[in-house]
């Protein structure tokens, strides 16, 4: 116990005995100490490409060596080092063939001004350059394309900078073929009569044809980004937007008919919307068709109209007007068949054309349903049954139509049968 409290009386008096000058000289010391753990810290956490780069000296060539990435260092537009991706990519040999020639050399005209610009910004700004699309040449003058990126960095004690850059000539084959089908595909759209469109999955134009903004009366600037309800009035947008909740839903195409104003009359669009998926069969997007159908359901209109006019007439005909399907059974009959058969409409309904006639008249007179199918008329004389048993003489001219029934009109001429 008598010890201990020695040893706190030896430390509080060696305390003590620190001046006031003592103490702050402790104090900045360990200041000091505390930035340079800052700064080590600082360049451990720092350590990367771009770090590394600038501080790259002849010892560091292994690392540029074993790159796939093509390799180049210039400086003052003299070409210093090439690794051997890029002798392979530029078709020499080895680097010596490359080392001390103009790096501009290889090039290509029409990418050595901007070019040029880049190299300016990286040794005004000392900051590593964006990666950008250039035109090379090869040793043998064929040009190929690449991405390049460059760096600021210190080469043997020369300011100089190292190029990084791939060929990507294959994939720039590709997208220009993407490219030049996409812009064939437009044509395409453009040339069909049909509205052709697509939506993302908020309702939004994402592109369409010249077709739709045509018969919208808007400009292709006025639908794209737009959602479907600054497009269509609110009625009409609500059937688009239920419908397509539809197909979403199901994933599945739906159609129905959407009346559109189009800025010069109603129209009636018939809207056909079937989903869009990715790779991962996601669904994406959703694509649209539509037809304007309003001449069609006019036109139906009216044939409706003139089908009831003629249907009128048929029934009011004094001759007998049979529909028969190609296994010859009857499927319509006016009333005239009724008078004069004596059958009634139920009864007919249910025979056969073959019914109406004997075996002995239907084995001297076949019906040709073989000159029928050749889309010839044939108009013969029969004695046809009626429903008594009796037979009567009868006209009768049949025609296959184009829907593949046939219709027959017999006449009855027993009265002035000879």
């Amino acid at each position: 116990m008598k010890n201990n409290t020695l040893y706190k009386l030896n430390i509080k008096s060696t305390m003590e005995n620190f001046d006031n000058k003592t103490k702050t000289q402790l104090i900045d010391e360990i200041i000091s100490l505390r930035e340079k753990v800052k700064v080590l810290e600082s360049k451990l956490t720092r350590f990367d490409k771009t770090e590394l780069l600038k501080e790259i000296e002849e010892k560091h060539i292994d690392l540029l060596e074993d790159n796939p990435a093509a390799m180049v260092i210039h400086s003052d537009g003299e070409i210093m080092y090439t690794n051997s991706s890029t002798n392979e990519l530029i078709g020499v040999k080895d680097s010596s063939e490359l080392v001390g020639k103009e790096v501009l050399d290889f090039v290509h005209p029409d990418s050595k001004d901007g070019n040029l610009k880049r190299i300016e910004e990286l040794l005004k700004t000392q900051k590593p350059g964006e990666f950008s699309q250039e035109k090379f040449i090869r040793k043998d003058g064929t040009p190929f394309y690449v991405v390049v990126k460059g760096f600021p960095i210190e080469f043997k004690n020369k300011q100089a900078i190292l190029v990084e850059f791939w060929d990507i000539t294959k994939n720039k084959k590709i997208f220009d073929t993407l490219k030049e089908s996409k812009k064939h595909y437009k044509t395409l759209l453009d040339s069909i009569e049909a509205s052709v469109f697509m939506l993302n999955l908020d309702f939004v134009y994402i592109s369409c044809n010249r077709i739709l903004f045509e018969r919208l009366n808007l400009k292709e600037s006025d639908i794209l980004g737009k959602h479907i309800t600054e497009i269509l009035a609110e009625r009409t947008a609500k059937v688009f937007i239920s419908n397509a909740n539809i197909m979403i839903k199901t994933k599945k195409s739906v159609t129905f008919d959407l009346d559109v104003n189009t800025g010069t009359g109603e129209s009636i669009y018939r809207v056909k919307l079937s989903p869009v998926f990715d790779d991962q069969n996601q669904l994406t997007n959703i694509l649209g068709i539509s037809n304007d159908i309003s001449e069609q359901i006019n036109a139906v209109n009216d044939l409706g109209y003139r089908d009831e006019k003629f249907e009128y007439l048929i029934e009011q005909a004094d001759d007998a007007i049979i529909k028969g399907d190609s296994a010859g059974n009857f499927i319509y009959v006016n009333p005239a068949t009724e008078f004069i058969t004596g059958f009634s409409k139920e009864k007919l309904l249910s025979m056969k054309m073959s019914d109406l006639f004997s075996k002995d008249e239907l084995s001297t007179k076949p019906l040709k349903y073989n000159l029928l199918e050749d889309g010839r008329s044939i108009l013969m004389l029969r004695d046809i049954i009626i429903h008594d048993g009796t037979s009567i003489t009868v006209e009768m001219n049949s025609k296959k139509m184009l829907d593949g029934t046939y219709i027959c009109i017999m006449r009855d001429i027993s009265g002035r049968k000879m």
